[in-house]
């Protein structure tokens, strides 16, 4: 379970104004989905951690798992500058 899910969703769905990251479509409240951009699976868990893997950096509301799936960073490129993202703002709360 991520850890604050109900903090971390709120505040995606106040910054995504309602909004589904993938189609664009408002969100109703009882449907939205926290999407890993990068996905949580055992693999991802023990190359990168869970505090990565579940970070808010990490994470967007999407309307269906059909838009989760197109979420997803699927290029090795693209992840390590996402990781790069994550790792940056980790160390910055640290100071």
């Amino acid at each position: 379970m991520i850890k604050n899910y109900e903090s971390i969703f709120n505040d995606k769905w106040y910054y995504q104004t309602g909004i589904c990251l993938v189609c664009r479509k408002p969100l109703s409240m009882g449907s939205p989905q926290l999407a890993h951009i990068i996905c949580k699976s055992k693999a991802n868990i023990k190359k990168y951690g869970i505090d990565i893997i579940d970070h808010s950096l990490n994470l967007a509301l999407v309307c269906s798992l059909e838009c989760n799936s197109k979420f997803l960073i699927n290029k090795e490129e693209r992840e390590k500058r996402h990781i790069e993202r994550i790792i940056s703002e980790l160390n910055s709360d640290i100071s």
